[in-house]
């Protein structure tokens, strides 16, 4: 695993083979887990050598010369206590890095979430351009991963098909939201969730996933709803909400924009709402509680003559425009046009799963297909109604969200985003035998150093999945 590119010893060569051997049995998801090192201490003065060299394209003569006195110094005083800590960490707990990380970059982050979590859209043109059936094929592919990781049936990934990762993020992917509280956050999963939450224009309804099969007598003991009967569902939504007199309360319009708020104020929010109305309390749980979220966004425009505008489309994704609930770690959504994206909260893992996840699904779905007038090809058994949430509106708990809302419409009108098309992609950089990611780190510090004339560290993802329960974490260095 630490062994430098070149000659393969003989170790490495017999790992390798008795890999080959235990993939014949079909490992499940979490079958390597056990197998993984855990992740060691680097000796303390190779770690401070190592960071005064990545700083060394940063600073002057006379800065780098102040910056050895402090390193001697560090070596000499507290250097060798904290190493102590961290090696005491990494005898008593499964990676001394992954908790410490997620609490201290994650957890303990008080601002706007929206700063925070990551998102995805895919550019291309969509299979369909029916909104309600694209949603149910996407969410239908997102719930049957759910039940293979669930069950451990889920094929574990592999670093070039033969070296395997850490699988415990997948265990939080779904079913799992962020608990806003001070002075830090904390996760939650519910592992035995039935339903998904779907937002429509500013309204959330709940619809509950498996049901009694008895009634079908089948002979399966439950039933779970599949794409066609998530696409009735879906219809009946959109129909619901083009009914004139459906009313939506000040605190629905403002609910989601406060989880993207600050967090403080998010949860004093919650609390008051918790607190004060059982019914708004409930409403809450089954929210929070829900496998994932998708929000049907028919009002949101993100094309331009025609086809689909990708600036236009990654600013809905990345602010969610006023409906994307940011606590939560898997929030689908899909646009007028059948345009589909993401959003992820970023404190229960990385992308490493959901782009795996994401793959999958679009993969099924181009397998399944849909019909000549855009619609889901199959049948329903189930013909349910989905349940709308009825919120009691508070209006002190509306005032006391207003700063949160302020603070989060700031953040949003804070952005500049623009997205364009590259000329060159992965596998031309590849085909020139240099590393995308060193060209994009490349890009980075050119651009960077063009606008200020000056050198910066840099953020860089370093990989600890090799390592049990390891994730993603941050060098930020420059390269000579």
């Amino acid at each position: 695993m630490t062994e430098p590119r070149g000659r393969v010893s003989t170790k490495t060569k017999i790992w390798f083979f008795l890999m080959k051997i235990f993939k014949l049995r079909k490992p499940k998801l979490f079958s390597y887990e056990e197998l993984l090192p855990h992740q060691h201490v680097p000796p303390l003065k190779k770690t401070v050598e190592n960071y005064i060299n990545s700083c060394k394209a940063t600073k002057t003569k006379d800065e780098l010369v102040k910056l050895r006195q402090h390193a001697d110094d560090f070596l000499k005083s507290v250097g060798p206590k904290l190493q102590l800590n961290l090696e005491h960490n990494s005898w008593t707990e499964e990676n001394y890095i992954t908790e410490w990380w997620t609490k201290s970059s994650y957890l303990s982050f008080t601002d706007s979430l929206l700063k925070l979590n990551f998102f995805g859209g895919g550019l291309l043109n969509p299979p369909t351009s029916r909104m309600t059936s694209r949603a149910a094929m996407i969410v239908d592919g997102y719930l049957k991963i759910y039940q293979e990781i669930s069950a451990g049936k889920f094929k574990p990934p592999l670093l070039q098909n033969m070296i395997p990762l850490c699988t415990d993020q997948y265990r939080r992917f779904l079913a799992t939201s962020r608990i806003p509280s001070t002075p830090v956050d904390s996760l939650k999963s519910w592992p035995a969730s039935n339903h998904i939450a779907i937002n429509h224009r500013h309204r959330w309804y709940i619809i509950d996933i498996e049901h009694d099969n008895c009634v079908m007598r089948t002979g399966e003991k439950n039933h779970r709803l599949n794409a066609k009967e998530l696409e009735i569902i879906f219809d009946k939504i959109v129909q619901h909400g083009d009914l004139e007199g459906i009313v939506v309360t000040n605190l629905e319009l403002n609910l989601a924009k406060v989880t993207g708020g600050n967090r403080g104020d998010w949860s004093s929010i919650r609390s008051a709402i918790i607190n004060g109305s059982t019914r708004n309390e409930k409403c809450l749980e089954l929210i929070e509680s829900a496998i994932l979220h998708i929000t049907l966004e028919d009002e949101a425009e993100i094309c331009s003559d025609g086809e689909i505008n990708p600036t236009k489309l990654c600013y809905q994704l990345c602010t969610g425009g006023g409906k994307r609930w940011f606590d939560k770690s898997a929030s689908l959504v899909v646009f007028q046009n059948g345009a589909f994206g993401a959003g992820y909260d970023h404190s229960w893992g990385d992308g490493a799963v959901t782009m795996n996840v994401y793959e999958k699904v679009i993969e099924r779905e181009r397998s399944e297909g849909y019909g000549p007038d855009g619609r889901i090809i199959g049948t329903a058994q189930l013909k349910l109604d989905p349940r709308r949430l009825l919120w009691e509106n508070d209006e002190d708990i509306v005032s006391a969200m207003q700063p949160a809302v302020r603070h989060f419409n700031d953040v949003v009108d804070d952005i500049d985003l623009l997205v364009f098309e590259a000329p060159i992609g992965k596998d031309s950089l590849k085909q020139l035998k240099v590393s995308p990611d060193a060209f994009i780190q490349a890009c980075l510090q050119l651009a960077h150093y063009r606008h200020q004339k000056r050198f910066v560290l840099t953020y860089e993802a370093a990989v600890t999945l090799l390592f049990k329960h390891g994730r993603y974490v941050v060098n930020k260095k420059i390269y000579d």
